[in-house]
């Protein structure tokens, strides 16, 4: 992936720096082309700052909204001082994009220029920001990155991607990465150039105006392709895509800067390809939208309502993807080359519950053992039991370590060992197709790997929207708990208990209906939580409640 960016990274360099020349004799190409846009110009302010013996103390940013496009750009540097010196429409790998140059009109010389790369000829989005730099703020007398400027970097929050170079770093920091290197166009200079992660960025547009959603109002057994025809004619954003199967209908966008699906494909009555039997279900594919969009744009999740569908909620299958329900259809939702697929299944009338046939897993419950791998958190430090038991079963198993609070203090308490399903359809198929391994709820950095509490990851996808559905409970009961009552909290969450006698373990399972949630979650620990025990709070015990 490194390599891949720095690739980029150097192409669209390449493209910019030749529009750069001598800054110092370049013309202003007729004054200050802000003013055509009637763009209020500021005072100049530097984006950089130098500590008492002149080293940076932090890195200098320039402009990086990658969302946004000229505009924005433009206002953002006339707020910063700087006069627009060029800006020319190039050919980049077979598209017009436009370079800007800003001169920052910094007197020191310090950071003189800052040149962006705008997509679809200026008027699509920022594709780079570059800043150029004095050289002896970033790199030695050997040509080497200075040892203070890499620490202030780390320093920032960004973590090194490379560690193979010390002459052309590239660092990243969320989905804003930054590659170093000395300018070959301006000698005393060194380049920072910031770009997205890729795949962080859309490559269409999202309308979240648009009901463009594929038909799925009713049943997909009662669905015809006419009927499916006939919705995507009225839409009129869509085109149908000819192919030899009858049972199957693909459409495409009939203009990419138009609706928020490129393709969508029904197959309502399922089909055979390849002596393969595919189950009734539509899928889609967009590049107006990006994951993160997907899990924290409230534009994104107000979309998913206005065409019928429930706000996207993280799965249990991994962090990258999402579900989605309407009626008649679940919607799991995940990357998909360089745009998300959407895949809608027709939902089936639930058969009666059969815990012989469940995939359910479910963790030990040797309290007091350690669950830390090996060489965690020191090097040499044998991995615990319950870590090396966990291995051998098969299942994916993830070492969380300890995070910082707000404080910046270590919370010992939220390290875990987290259990889940690595088959995917026994994964769908699983009541229960996770679990996780908890310190106690005060641990210490001395006893944060002994395990005190657990957690069950439900089946998010199977939607138990009563609470304890039958299936739920019926599953509980084969792994021998036994339901021992209900409350309700004064926010309005809903818990349903249970004990295991075998094992002498309580279960809580909650519902914060109080905070708006239809998810369940749940937590377990040793004891008998309805018996009173000394020293003991028993129900609505919320310190065991972990996720």
């Amino acid at each position: 992936m490194n390599k891949q960016i720095y690739l980029a990274l150097a192409l669209i360099l390449s493209t910019c720096f030749g529009l750069v020349g001598c800054y110092r004799d370049c013309p202003d190409d007729g004054g200050d082309p802000n003013k055509e846009d009637t763009i209020p110009m500021g005072e100049y302010t530097p984006i950089y700052e130098l500590d008492a013996d002149g080293n940076l103390k932090h890195l200098p940013i320039p402009f990086v909204d990658f969302m946004a496009g000229e505009l924005p750009l433009k206002k953002w540097e006339a707020a910063h001082g700087a006069m627009l010196q060029k800006e020319v429409v190039a050919d980049f790998k077979g598209q017009q994009v436009k370079n800007y140059v800003f001169n920052t009109q910094d007197k020191s010389g310090k950071q003189p220029l800052r040149i962006y790369l705008v997509g679809d000829a200026g008027k699509g989005r920022l594709q780079i920001s570059t800043v150029l730099l004095d050289k002896k703020l970033v790199y030695n007398e050997q040509g080497e990155i200075r040892r203070e400027f890499d620490i202030m970097t780390i320093n920032d929050g960004f973590e090194a991607m490379d560690d193979s170079s010390s002459k052309t770093p590239m660092y990243r920091k969320g989905n804003l990465i930054v590659g170093v290197s000395q300018s070959k166009d301006q000698a005393g200079y060194a380049q920072l150039s910031f770009l997205p992660m890729p795949g962080s960025v859309p490559t269409g547009y999202f309308d979240k105006s648009l009901k463009d959603f594929p038909f799925a109002s009713k049943k997909a057994e009662e669905t015809s392709l006419d009927e499916i025809r006939k919705y995507e004619a009225a839409l009129g954003l869509r085109q149908e895509k000819a192919q030899s199967d009858p049972k199957r209908a693909n459409f495409i966008a009939k203009d990419k800067k138009k609706g928020n699906f490129d393709l969508v494909a029904y197959y309502p009555q399922g089909y055979t390809s390849k002596g393969e039997t595919y189950k009734p279900g539509i899928l889609a594919l967009s590049y107006a939208l990006t994951i993160d969009m997907i899990e924290s744009n409230a534009d994104v999740a107000e979309w998913f309502v206005s065409n019928g569908f429930s706000k996207p909620l993280k799965s249990d299958f991994s962090d990258k993807t999402y579900i989605s329900e309407n009626e008649y259809y679940t919607l799991l939702i995940m990357e998909g080359g360089q745009g998300i697929a959407f895949s809608f299944s027709a939902k089936e009338k639930a058969p009666a519950p059969n815990p012989t046939e469940d995939t359910s897993i479910f963790p030990s419950y040797n309290f007091g053992e350690k669950f830390n791998p090996a060489d965690v958190p020191t090097a040499g430090t044998p991995a615990g039991s319950i870590y090396t038991s966990e291995i051998a079963k098969g299942e994916n198993v993830t070492y969380n370590a300890p995070i910082s609070g707000e404080d910046g203090k270590i919370d010992y308490s939220s390290t875990n060992l987290q259990v889940s399903i690595k088959d995917f359809r026994k994964g769908i198929s699983a009541v229960i197709n996770g679990y996780y391994y908890y310190p106690s709820y005060e641990a210490t950095e001395a006893n944060m790997h002994i395990y005190e509490a657990g957690g069950l990851s439900i089946n998010h996808a199977k939607q138990f929207n009563t609470g304890i559905d039958k299936e739920l409970k019926a599953v509980l009961e084969k792994a021998g708990y036994q339901y021992t009552g209900t409350e309700k909290s004064s926010l309005g969450n809903e818990y349903w208990y249970y004990y295991n006698a075998e094992q002498n373990v309580s279960l809580h399972v909650v519902k914060l209906t109080g905070l708006g949630s239809k998810l369940l979650s749940a937590s377990f620990f040793p004891g008998d939580d309805y018996k009173s025990q000394a020293g003991k709070q028993i129900r609505l015990n919320t310190r065991y409640m972990r996720r």
